[in-house]
């Protein structure tokens, strides 16, 4: 457990240098390298982002050198516990199973899921009531073009079959909520969105690039991934649609 004690110590190991006029070793940390706009490849060489910045400044506050290291989120967390790092920077859903096993700062960014849905419609509080439908998720943001695209589409697929147990649930990507519900109401979209703001669900899906679907089936398992825009409501996708929501046999 001492390496998941690191960011806990780190102001016990400032006051020590401070007493021993000695210059203690860097640290090292590690970061995902590949999820903007938290850490990236910047065009000038290097990263940034802003787990850049928060080690830049934790490194300023203990008046200590800090190396970060950029590597895929899957690796982290291994080289952690094989003591290659002293803590990370990386935005991380807590588990039970990490959280018996890692101590967890306190969360700098909202991780709550937050649903915006059509003023009237049955509410949706959590993934859970989703449970037992159909559900066509689709990762978004108002800046990508190929999700503009598509978006007509899927309302239009939302609409037809909405009624009939399919759930369109759009994933926004790390925006404000007067951001999305100004591009909702602009292409007059009625299917819920969820703000995902810290990323949490994109990386649980692993969504590199935008847009993205996922159709759901009612026990919660992922049926097929589409990557970049469709015509959602074409007569193949009608078609398909229209088998995958025939109620189930007994």
């Amino acid at each position: 457990m001492r390496y998941a004690r690191a960011l806990a110590c780190t102001v016990l190991l400032l006051a020590c240098s401070s007493l021993s006029g000695e210059e203690l070793p860097p640290l090292h940390t590690g970061i995902d390298g590949t999820f903007a706009p938290h850490a990236f490849p910047s065009l000038s060489g290097g990263y940034e982002g802003f787990n850049i910045d928060l080690g830049n400044d934790i490194a300023r506050r203990l008046h200590r050198k800090i190396i970060i290291d950029a590597a895929q989120f899957s690796g982290l967390i291994p080289a952690l516990q094989a003591g290659t790092y002293d803590f990370l920077i990386a935005p991380t859903t807590v588990t039970k199973e990490r959280a018996d096993n890692m101590l967890f700062t306190e969360g700098y960014l909202n991780t709550d899921f937050q649903f915006l849905i059509k003023k009237g419609s049955p509410k949706i509080t959590k993934l859970e009531d989703l449970k037992g439908k159909v559900v066509f998720l689709n990762f978004w943001a108002t800046w990508c073009v190929p999700c503009r695209e598509e978006m007509p589409a899927m309302e239009r697929l939302y609409r037809e079959y909405g009624e009939r147990g399919l759930v369109v649930l759009a994933v926004n990507f790390q925006e404000s909520p007067d951001t999305v519900k100004r591009f909702m109401r602009e292409l007059h979209l009625t299917f819920p969105t969820v703000l995902d703001s810290d990323g949490a669900a994109a990386r649980d899906f692993a969504v590199r690039g935008l847009p993205v679907s996922f159709l759901l089936s009612r026990d919660g398992r992922i049926l097929w991934q589409a990557i970049g825009s469709r015509e959602w409501d074409g007569a193949e996708a009608r078609a398909y649609f229209k088998r995958m929501l025939l109620p189930l046999r007994p």
